[in-house]
């Protein structure tokens, strides 16, 4: 039987940023939770949000989800809290 190899963050995002840099909406959504969480890369909630921005403003629903989520928390976001009034 195959052992199962450990998680690397870091190499997902790898991947998740070739696939974001080809418009694909669940990769943009994935790295942008990535870079919310600080996991495989530095905590960077300006990258978070510019990633979520771009597939929700596609439709994705999983990436409007994470950026409302940000908005009401106030996470990264100027004034804090429920930036979406």
């Amino acid at each position: 039987m195959d052992e199962c190899k450990p998680l690397d963050d870091g190499k997902a995002g790898e991947y998740y940023q070739r696939a974001a840099d080809l418009a694909q909406l669940d990769a943009m959504t994935n790295i942008g939770f990535l870079f919310e969480k600080g996991l495989g890369v530095t905590r960077d909630l300006d990258a978070a949000l510019h990633f979520y921005r771009a597939a929700a403003a596609r439709g994705y629903a999983k990436a409007q989800n994470n950026l409302g989520s940000m908005y009401y928390s106030g996470s990264g976001v100027v004034g804090g809290g429920v930036e979406g009034q």
